[in-house]
């Protein structure tokens, strides 16, 4: 949708890209605090509108549009168009700007910012010779009618980004290197993240009350006993010498104190300490997250950490199979 300003309607109607931009800058806590709105952006951001209302937010101590409020309005946009156009191989920041303010702001004030092709040529040519430049501009903040009201010359500062070369390594360095490891998401952020699930459910769908009133703290008890099993088991790993995170090979096989109950303890205490979560909330939807829980971390976790003990300590991890089981 064209929109109205001083200068008439917008050449280009966004892009659905752009307009998704717009809204979110326009949400954007620091942009939004100074009272102005982006109107429009072009689809290849060489045009940007705004729009500064006289209201409570924007008003001085005077009457009149604020000063902060004015520049503020003004500052962040050419950077950003320039980021936008330029694209990741430069690296954009404002250096510099001045504001001169020619008349009170008295009503709604209007700003467009334009970016010609000439002007992105010239600086990618800049940086091409000399890896950076320097590009000075000037934007005003008219009234309906065209009445300048303050203008503001910026500087920005634009050079290449270039990755910082790895440092060379002997051949003996490469041939020892150990291969990247892959990236996996450890049981903690699972919790963590059923944790907020349930809260979720609690606060938007909880369908009803089955834990009554002061019953409620009752959670207290599994959820600081699956705590306190977390930290002693990892206290346990930490002395025996081994590693506690999935899929790293085990140089110990622990099957004392509470291993001799259950072959997966922290897992367990992770499983009870959701139960007290469920409890304090006390509504019913928390509670199906338990055993969607329990059966991710089953699948996910266990069987393959049980696959990789076996290989490791054959027959003797094959006989404490038999004794203890997998949970309880």
């Amino acid at each position: 949708m064209a929109t109205r300003g001083p200068e008439g309607p917008a050449d280009r109607a966004e892009s659905w890209r752009t307009r998704l931009t717009r809204w979110g800058f326009n949400f954007f806590p620091a942009y939004r605090g100074t009272g102005a709105r982006l109107t429009h952006v072009a689809p290849d951001w060489s045009e940007v509108r705004i729009r500064l209302p006289l209201n409570w937010r924007t008003r001085n101590y005077v009457g009149t549009l604020f000063g902060g409020s004015m520049y503020g309005a003004l500052d962040p946009v050419y950077m950003i168009m320039l980021i936008k156009t330029l694209g990741p191989g430069y690296v954009v920041w404002d250096k510099a700007a001045s504001i001169r303010f020619l008349r009170p702001g008295r009503e709604t004030l209007f700003a467009t910012f334009r970016l010609d092709e000439a002007d992105v040529m010239a600086i990618r040519a800049a940086v091409g010779e000399s890896g950076k430049t320097e590009w000075h501009v000037t934007v005003e903040l008219k009234n309906a009618a065209g009445d300048v009201h303050a203008s503001c010359e910026k500087t920005l500062s634009i050079r290449r980004s270039e990755p910082s070369p790895a440092p060379p390594r002997s051949a003996e360095e490469a041939a020892s290197a150990e291969p990247e490891r892959p990236k996996r998401v450890y049981p903690p952020a699972y919790l963590l993240l059923a944790v907020v699930l349930m809260s979720c459910l609690h606060v938007l769908v909880p369908v009803r009350r089955i834990v009554p009133g002061p019953y409620r703290f009752l959670g207290l008890v599994p959820l600081l006993a699956g705590v306190v099993v977390v930290l002693s088991i990892a206290a346990i790993f930490r002395r025996a010498g081994t590693t506690i995170r999935p899929f790293e090979a085990s140089s110990t096989l622990l099957v004392r104190g509470v291993y001799r109950f259950t072959r997966n303890p922290i897992y367990l205490g992770m499983v009870c300490a959701l139960l007290g979560v469920a409890m304090l909330a006390g509504t019913l939807t928390p509670f199906l997250v338990i055993p969607a829980f329990a059966y991710l971390i089953d699948r996910r976790f266990v069987r393959a950490e049980e696959a990789m003990l076996e290989q490791r300590f054959g027959s003797q991890y094959v006989e404490y199979k038999a004794r203890v089981r997998r949970w309880l």
